[in-house]
């Protein structure tokens, strides 16, 4: 079945290698720099979330100063064609 990935995780994690170790800001720092709840975040970042909110993605956006969507999502297709295996 075909798929949305969510890669926030991924971009959270990615922005927070930007700083140095001892100055990475935590979930906490971030969800609250980006005005969502410290649960929400965690919850995206568990991958705990089945409906994605636009309006948490585009807080975050905001925050980390993305501005390409294919940065947070990824169209996975699992039904394309398998090598035949004869």
């Amino acid at each position: 079945m075909s798929e949305i990935k969510v890669k926030i995780r991924e971009v959270i994690e990615a922005y927070q290698e930007t700083f140095p170790p001892e100055e990475r800001p935590t979930q906490l720092q971030i969800a609250v720099g980006a005005g969502i709840s410290p649960t929400t975040l965690s919850s995206y970042m568990t991958g705990k979330v089945k409906r994605t909110e636009l309006a948490v993605v585009a807080k975050l956006c905001k925050y980390l100063g993305i501005r390409d969507m294919n940065d947070l999502f990824e169209y996975v297709d699992d039904e394309e064609e398998e090598p035949n295996n004869e």
